[in-house]
């Protein structure tokens, strides 16, 4: 609406500017001398063909001699088009002496820049008479916008509600209908005559976790059961087989005395070997120790082995 506003201001500014000119022009220039019989002012039917015409045979003179065909016949055509405009010319003036309403000599006395400012000015009224019903249109929206702009936002309020209930009225219909459903399969399966029944169960569940034993008990049994049986079988064949390992050991079971002692002649060998054997049951215990710790690890934090982990490593 401001825009259309703004478009009529400047159109009554332009008519007014316009209608100021219009009245500081004359409309005719005054009586024509019969000199002026001949102005090529004068518009006809003829004077664009004539104009082409006249510029052919300047083209077609620098070319050829003026007794060329081409040259021979546009300058008849010529001569034959500037004699129709001449007597169109005459019959104008005659019908315009005849009527009373142009001089002698036709409109050459009328002001062709009045006339123009007075086409100007009907056509800066006709645009202000749409403008004008254009912001009528606008002023009348505006006013019915804000007769309703109250209104609006409490209807906007009671459709979010609206919709509110009736989703959650939809979501309880459908849980319903679920039901209906599911009971009438029921009932009509129940009440089949045929051999086979039918009954609706739930589907089998697969546990994510297993039933038992408890995991982490499991593991510290074993890792205690396992240390436990080796220590056990180890004494056991020291006992069975028993070995002396130092003169102290044969002075306090034979109770002889004990002169002296030789070493082992491959005693560096036996060394190494007691060293190895050492290391390789230190390094078994702590793999034993690190898998009861992972184990225990998985099963606190995952609940057991996760699916995915099982299925890269098979």
């Amino acid at each position: 609406m401001e825009q259309a506003r703004l478009r009529l201001r400047e159109l009554e500014s332009q008519l007014a500017s316009a209608r100021a000119q219009l009245t500081g022009e004359e409309p005719v220039f005054g009586l024509a001398t019969p000199e002026l019989s001949g102005n090529q002012g004068i518009s006809t039917q003829y004077d664009s063909r004539i104009a082409n015409l006249e510029s052919r045979l300047d083209e077609l003179l620098i070319r050829y001699t003026e007794q060329h065909p081409d040259v021979v016949k546009t300058q008849s055509l010529l001569r034959q088009l500037k004699e129709d405009r001449r007597e169109q010319l005459a019959s104008m003036s005659q019908a315009a002496e005849d009527s009373g309403s142009y001089s002698r000599f036709g409109n050459l006395g009328q002001n062709p820049v009045y006339q123009q400012m007075k086409i100007t000015v009907a056509n800066l009224e006709s645009e202000i008479a749409s403008v004008k019903v254009r912001v009528s249109n606008y002023e009348s929206n505006v006013q019915e916008l804000e007769e309703k702009i109250n209104l609006i936002p409490e209807l906007e309020a009671e459709l979010t509600g609206l919709n509110r209930d009736y989703g959650i009225t939809r979501n309880k219909y459908q849980e319903l209908l679920e039901r209906r459903e599911s009971a009438q399969l029921s009932r009509k399966a129940e009440a089949t005559s045929d051999d086979v029944q039918f009954r609706v169960i739930d589907p089998p569940i697969l546990p994510n976790k297993p039933s038992g034993p408890m995991r982490v008990v499991l593991y510290t049994g074993v890792l205690i059961i396992g240390f436990g049986t080796g220590l056990g079988i180890a004494f056991l064949v020291s006992q069975i087989n028993p070995v002396v390992v130092s003169y102290q050991q044969l002075v306090e079971t034979f109770n002889i005395p004990v002169l002296g002692s030789v070493s082992h002649k491959e005693a560096e060998t036996m060394t190494r070997i007691n060293h190895r054997r050492i290391w390789i049951f230190a390094t078994s215990s702590l793999v034993l120790v690190f898998g009861y710790a992972l184990l225990t690890w998985i099963e606190l934090v995952y609940g057991g082995v996760p699916k995915q982990l099982l299925g890269g490593w098979l």
